[in-house]
């Protein structure tokens, strides 16, 4: 049996999800091995908020063996939001290269909803519904861990490692 564990990440300054899914070669199946999320709405600087991003992928690194990284491509939206996606980004990459010498494979979020959901235009709810079909039923504590899933599922899809469902039209 070989086991692939894949770090997820659906980044942002104030509120990135995680997610750490297993990829079992010989069954062709997915789950979840544990979700996470950062709440950095309060208010503090903008280091701290990156820090904690590189804390949570750092416990990640450390907690599984020889993690494929994986992240939702990061867009242009508004200036600002840009630039602390940027910066957040950085610190992931800088993080992800430290402790694994490997780099970030990215997918853009409307091939994450379009690939999971046969939608490009899915609502998160929607996205989160279509992940039971891959891993079960599932609690997620926010929409960000729901998302960090769908980003690993969808990298997987991509891949040809797990199937892509047939909706129905």
């Amino acid at each position: 049996m070989r086991i692939e564990n894949y770090l997820c990440c659906d980044l942002s300054l104030n509120r990135p999800g995680f997610a750490v899914l297993s990829y079992d070669t010989e069954t062709g199946k997915a789950s979840v091995l544990e979700t996470s999320y950062i709440n950095n709405h309060q208010i503090k600087p903008v280091p701290e908020k990156l820090m904690d991003v590189s804390r949570e992928i750092y416990r990640y690194v450390y907690a599984y063996d020889d993690l494929i990284p994986v992240r939702e491509k990061g867009f242009v939206r508004y200036q600002n939001e840009t630039i602390a996606l940027a910066k957040v980004a950085g610190v992931a990459d800088i993080t992800v290269w430290n402790a694994l010498h490997k780099e970030f494979y990215e997918m853009a979020p409307v091939m994450i909803k379009k690939v999971v959901t046969n939608n490009a235009r899915a609502s998160k709810e929607e996205v989160a519904e279509a992940l039971k079909d891959y891993v079960g039923e599932r609690e997620y504590a926010v929409d960000d861990e729901s998302d960090a899933v769908a980003v690993g599922i969808a990298w997987l899809i991509r891949a040809g490692k797990l199937p892509a469902l047939k909706w129905e039209r």
